[in-house]
């Protein structure tokens, strides 16, 4: 196989995960955009965050529970808080890299002089 039919193939095999980074990177341009024309939103944006975070985090815990009881895995408590900080550490990342890039965003409006809307 040469290199263009490997790259296809690649490509082809890994479009949904390309389409959601296409879709993230233009949400977040969205959200910074409604940061920037409503600034007096801050603090209830920094609570939407949190709640984000605090449901992932159920989400995510309460799927792995679930996989690991169809496994028929038994945990200890020890190793259940474990997987519960990994899944915290894991959402907490995510979501920090999300805020910031919309700061970024929102910082390349200012910049940029861009339109505030009621302006």
């Amino acid at each position: 196989m040469n290199a263009p039919e490997i790259v296809q193939q690649v490509l082809a095999s890994n479009e949904k995960n390309i389409g959601d980074l296409i879709g993230k990177e233009l949400n977040i341009i969205l959200f910074a955009d409604f940061i920037y024309r409503n600034p007096h939103l801050q603090n209830s944006i920094e609570v939407l965050y949190q709640e984000v975070y605090k449901k992932t985090v159920i989400n995510l815990t309460q799927m792995f529970e679930d996989v690991l009881d169809q496994q028929n895995l038994t945990q200890n408590k020890a190793a259940q808080n474990q997987v519960k900080q990994y899944i915290q550490w894991f959402v907490n990342d995510l979501v920090n890299e999300y805020k910031a890039e919309v700061k970024d965003k929102v910082r390349w409006l200012e910049r940029n002089n861009a339109n505030r809307g009621g302006e």
